[in-house]
């Protein structure tokens, strides 16, 4: 911004150098990241309810991210939960549930536990992305106070219909999702 008032102005961009307390706030008070990603989905919310995870398409990007938080039934549910471990691109076959069973690891057991009872519930075979999460009481795992809701109505209105980024402190202290703006 100073370099583009020096040219439209120098006299300006000096005023605006004793003037400006921005650049002294953002080193004394940083910003924190977005490192909370909004899902919304049919499925994702109830998933998560029985097998602590998020499972989308394989190969999904996502900016760098610590937690997941679920948005269904116009609201941000109260649950966010953090990542344990993210494998992409697994195989979701019958085949891989009985390879991963035969592993010593228990993170492969935890892995075969979610695919045998999602393909149980009609998922269907193929390649997807698991983000294994935290529960309740677990540590790293955030409980707001209660749901964020989204009080926008009308066509276009949706908070999210795939993803969206948040900061987890600012979901903590969020009455609505118009906090989040």
């Amino acid at each position: 911004m100073r370099q583009v008032l020096s040219w439209v102005d120098p006299e300006a961009e000096e005023w605006l150098v004793d003037v400006e307390r921005i650049s002294t706030v953002q080193v004394t008070r940083p910003l924190t990241p977005r490192d909370t990603v909004v899902v919304a989905s049919k499925n994702a919310w109830p998933l998560y309810q029985v097998l602590g995870a998020y499972v989308c398409q394989a190969g999904r990007s996502f900016r760098p991210i610590k937690y997941i938080a679920f948005y269904a039934d116009r609201e941000i549910k109260p649950e966010v939960a953090m990542i344990r471990r993210r494998p992409d691109n697994v195989d979701w076959t019958d085949t891989e549930v009985k390879r991963l069973l035969s592993s010593s690891a228990a993170d492969d057991h935890r892995l075969a536990g979610i695919i045998a009872q999602s393909r149980a519930c009609g998922w269907a075979e193929g390649r997807y992305q698991v983000f294994e999460l935290t529960n309740p009481g677990e540590a790293g795992h955030l409980t707001l106070p209660g749901p964020i809701p989204h009080l926008a109505r009308g066509k276009g209105s949706a908070f999210t219909r795939g993803q969206r980024y948040a900061q987890h402190e600012v979901l903590k202290r969020a009455s609505s999702t118009e906090d989040l703006q």
